[in-house]
């Protein structure tokens, strides 16, 4: 059983991957939300840990959210063990995607959200 274990998390690693919980509507996927996914998924792979994005363009954002154009994610993080774990995803998301982007841990409710800040981008780049 062990060894089944290890070569999920090697696949994982090779092959990282984005699921969608339940309800998540994507609507046309913009270059910087699908590298905010990459991004994400490489980033809970190397933690041992599933991607799971819990809200793209749907949901109940702030007025002017990044969100609403699709350049915005929201990943699942209770799922992911230690706080310092979590923090360590953040912090690779935020190596990957460069200083364009805006990476952190929200706690109400608790997720790890990540968008292009538009006054960061570079203009016709996303």
């Amino acid at each position: 059983m062990r060894w089944l274990l290890a070569v999920a998390g090697l696949l994982l690693l090779l092959r990282p991957r984005v699921m969608y919980a339940e309800g998540v509507e994507l609507g046309t996927v913009t270059p910087a939300g699908r590298a905010i996914e990459a991004a994400g998924s490489r980033a809970f792979a190397a933690a041992g840990y599933p991607a799971i994005v819990t809200s793209a363009r749907d949901g109940r954002h702030m007025t002017g959210s990044a969100h609403y154009a699709g350049n915005a994610r929201d990943f699942r993080s209770t799922h992911v063990g230690t706080t310092a774990e979590k923090y360590a995803i953040v912090a690779a998301m935020l190596a990957e995607l460069g200083p364009e982007f805006d990476v952190f841990l929200e706690t109400e409710p608790e997720h790890i959200h990540a968008e292009l800040d538009p006054t960061r981008a570079t203009p016709g780049r996303w």
